[in-house]
């Protein structure tokens, strides 16, 4: 029994002796892994701080020593910030990892990204892999960046530009049209709105469809993953530095990895429809599909051209947008000037064009310092030294180091701009290099577009698309900043993308336009009140003060516009620029035609919109009217409109709402005399006959009213015409020295015109229906301000209803061209104290 025990104790101590000579095994070479990976370590940390190549460069010892400084700021987003301070610092020149040098000066742009015979390749570390292997424009090896840039050259060259604006056109009044609809609603981000802007025009542009975030107002799926890839790209580059790439995909979840597949997969079957499609859309591919031959792009690689194309062109673009607004709208100078200049430069929304805008030398300077202030790329497009090294900025750079020129640290150096840090687009006028403040910037270093051979093939249509959108958006709104924003930008985190947060703007459409300097303009306003600062623009009551009546808001509309001197010559900004937009319907033809031509006629600047049914006849009409007032002031345009329709006059709202986003007055005119239709000898029932003159008559003129009247209330001094007749007076059907008014002859049936008598019971009772429809109008728009009248032009030779002008001029009617003054009148306020009556010419109409 003893031996048994002793057996079993023995056994236990040889168990244990073994497990103990196990974990001492272990913990010993764990230990020696240890200290072998710390000596590594050690070892690497001592070469790169005292015996690497780089050695001799400045910078912190830490970020010599290791890369891990570097991640962790750019992890938090911070990196940008904090390589301008070690550029202020150390220099021009700074390393900010073992083996990776930073540059802030122009000479580096040249000896780094510049035409070079063995061109410097981009770091491996910034190559993005394709799902299909094909290599795109932004990260292709020097061969295949040369055929592809050779292609998409031509979708970017100023030529195809100019042939693109329909898309840019298109696209800003999409944005203006949303905005005009949303504003009335509360301040509106505009970083959202911004991007959907530039998403969906890229979108149109690289795919020939755009995402639909405009017409949504908010973030489609696939925009939602783009602007979310940034900082997940920024992970991955950090991983790639320490090679760990393989572990971070073995941790990211599986549908994570399946919805980049699938927004990957619907971009490339979008593409694969455009091409499908044929190339005559003048968008990016139409250029590509039309140069393309045996040298040309494969499939695939127009397939992931058009998906970076359509990421590189719409994030920077929105970026740069966001922070021009914010930097204009706290710099209120900067804003006044701006719109100044966009207001002064044109008459009419439709005259902003590209070839405008380029003219428009402050717009430019904005949008530059906008770049150098807050550059879309705000980070480091590294480049590999290559084979035998290469002398940068003056010394030695040995092969297989990482530079680059960091434009955030580059743009904001004290040694590179005066007043690095400050907003001041008057550096970027011409003048400016007189000027001692600024003559010293180091402009050459500037190069927000990259440089030299790589550089960015879309800048033309980038600036032009943000030249666009900032000149009509400022032209057609006035912009109020929330309050609480001012650090808007201050300590905004960069992961490949700038990480913005909402920018909450209010905007309301602009009552008053700056107009050029022209003749009319003296003859206009005999106060010449001006004074002597820069840059007028509208007063408005602001968000949360109670709303004022129309009449006291028109009030504080009253601009006073500044003085100053352009190209030597003294240059007034009047207060004409008031340009009011009159809507006439039936305007083709008859008193409306009358109206028109009694506004070209008018020294004062109209915008004329002619409504008529057929599109047709109104142009012709606003052909004769140019032909015959070819120096008028006012600028006509025409809109397709059946008041008998709903969904045309909803279309017409939707049109004038986008192309104006306000009406000044409103003139019922369209309308139609029809008892002489009815049979026998037309083709109307009674029935059908009456109904038809009301509804054209009243019904039609109601819904047009109802639907134009937000477009009213967006109006300072708005005003209700409503076009009646002589014939409607109840009062007057009394008066026998009215040809209306004869009894009939004796007998049945009765003649509508018999020469002597005119008998248009329809149309008359309409019309008296119409003078009660303008009182119900008046008593509720009265609080409102809007001034409402019916107009009874007097018996005039129009030719209404098939009459004929002449029989009616035999009956004692007048010539037509007397209501188009007197209606002018109204329209200009000479019979603002008659509102809510039925005005004639004379005098006033009894009921």
């Amino acid at each position: 029994m003893n031996r048994l025990i002793s057996g079993e104790r023995l056994t236990h101590r040889l168990n244990m002796d073994t497990h103990f000579d196990f974990t001492s095994s272990f913990l010993k070479v764990a230990g020696g892994v240890i200290i072998t990976f710390s000596l590594y370590i050690l070892s690497h940390i001592i070469y790169n701080v005292f015996f690497h190549p780089l050695r001799s460069y400045p910078g912190p010892k830490l970020w010599a020593a290791t890369r891990l400084p570097w991640c962790y700021n750019q992890y938090q987003g911070q990196l940008h910030y904090r390589l301008l301070q070690l550029h202020i610092q150390y220099g021009h020149t700074v390393r900010v990892a073992p083996n990776e040098l930073s540059y802030n000066s122009d000479d580096a742009w040249k000896s780094i990204y510049g035409h070079r015979k063995e061109e410097m390749s981009k770091d491996p570390v910034f190559r993005l892999h394709t799902p299909t292997g094909a290599q795109n424009i932004l990260v292709a090896d020097r061969e295949t960046h040369t055929r592809q840039r050779r292609l998409l050259s031509h979708a970017f060259s100023e030529s195809a530009l100019r042939e693109q604006e329909p898309i840019l056109q298109l696209y800003s009044r999409k944005l203006l049209d949303q905005l005009s609809r949303e504003c009335n609603k509360g301040p509106l981000n505009m970083v959202s709105w911004l991007t959907f802007a530039s998403f969906d025009l890229i979108g149109h542009m690289s795919f020939g469809e755009n995402f639909g975030c405009l017409d949504k107002g908010d973030y489609v799926p696939f925009v939602r993953a783009i602007t979310a890839m940034a900082s997940e790209l920024t992970l991955n580059q950090m991983c790639k530095y320490y090679k760990i790439m393989g572990i971070r995909q073995f941790f990211t979840p599986a549908s994570v990895m399946g919805q980049r597949k699938k927004h990957i997969g619907t971009a490339m079957q979008t593409v694969q429809r455009r091409i499908a499609a044929g190339s005559e859309h003048r968008d990016f591919l139409h250029y590509i599909l039309s140069a393309n031959n045996e040298k040309g792009m494969s499939p695939a690689e127009i397939n992931v051209n058009a998906f970076s194309l359509s990421i590189a062109g719409s994030e920077s673009t929105a970026t740069a947008l966001s922070g021009a607004f914010f930097l204009m709208l706290t710099h209120e100078p900067v804003y006044k000037r701006l719109l100044e200049e966009i207001r002064s430069a044109h008459m009419n929304e439709d005259e902003i064009t590209l070839a405008s805008i380029h003219k428009l030398e402050y717009l430019d300077a904005v949008i530059t310092e906008t770049l150098r202030l807050y550059p879309p790329v705000a980070i480091t497009l590294p480049r590999c030294v290559s084979s035998g090294g290469e002398t940068i900025s003056g010394s030695f750079v040995p092969e297989g180091t990482t530079v680059g020129v960091h434009h955030y640290s580059t743009y904001h150096s004290p040694s590179n701009f005066h007043l690095a840090d400050e907003f001041h687009p008057e550096r970027w006028l011409r003048e400016s290099k007189d000027l001692p403040p600024f003559a010293g910037d180091n402009k050459e270093c500037m190069q927000p577009f990259s440089y030299g051979p790589r550089n960015c093939l879309g800048k033309n249509i980038a600036r032009a698309e943000m030249r666009l959108l900032l000149a009509k958006l400022i032209w057609r709104f006035d912009w109020e900043m929330e309050g609480g924003q001012e650090g808007w930008m201050a300590g905004q985190k960069v992961q490949g993308f700038w990480q913005k947060g909402p920018l909450m703007c209010r905007l309301r459409p602009a009552i008053v336009v700056l107009a050029r300097p022209t003749l009319f303009a003296k003859n206009m306003f005999s106060d010449d009140r001006v004074t002597g600062a820069w840059g007028a623009f509208p007063v408005h009551s602001r968000a949360g003060a109670s709303r004022p009546r129309r009449s006291e808001q028109n009030r504080t509309d009253i601009n006073i516009y500044s003085t100053h001197y352009r190209n030597s010559k003294h240059y007034h900004i009047y207060k004409m620029a008031l340009r009011e937009v009159v809507l006439i319907t039936g305007a083709n033809t008859g008193i409306g035609y009358e109206i028109v031509k009694a506004l070209c006629a008018s020294t004062k600047a109209y915008d004329v919109i002619l409504a008529g049914r057929s599109l047709t006849k109104v142009n012709d009409a606003i052909s004769s009217a140019t032909a015959e007032f070819p120096q008028s002031a006012s600028k006509l345009s025409a809109v397709q409109v059946d008041i008998e329709e709903d969904d045309s006059i909803k279309k017409a709202f939707e049109e004038v709402q986008t192309k104006f986003g306000r009406v000044d007055t409103l003139v019922n005119n369209a309308g139609g005399q029809f008892d002489q239709q009815q049979a026998p000898k037309g083709k109307l029932t009674e029935r059908e006959m009456w109904n038809k003159s009301w509804d054209v008559n009243v019904t039609g003129t109601q819904v047009m009213t109802t639907t134009f009247m937000p477009l009213l209330f967006q109006s300072s001094s708005p005003r209700l015409l409503f076009i009646t007749s002589g014939t409607s007076s109840v009062t007057n059907s009394e008066n026998m020295a009215f040809a209306v008014n004869h009894y009939s002859p004796k007998g049945w049936p009765k003649s509508n015109f018999d020469g002597k008598t005119f008998n248009v019971p329809a149309y008359r009772s309409a019309k008296t229906g119409l003078n009660m429809l303008m009182r119900e109008w008046h008593r509720i728009l009265h609080e409102d301000g809007v001034k409402v009248w019916a107009i009874s032009p007097g018996f005039l030779a129009t030719g209404l209803g098939g009459a004929g002008a002449e029989n009616l001029k035999k009956m004692g009617a007048q010539d037509p061209s007397i209501a188009g003054g007197f209606i002018r009148s109204v329209i200009e306020g000479t019979r603002d104290a008659d509102v809510g009556k039925v005005v004639t010419a004379n005098g006033i109409q009894p009921w």
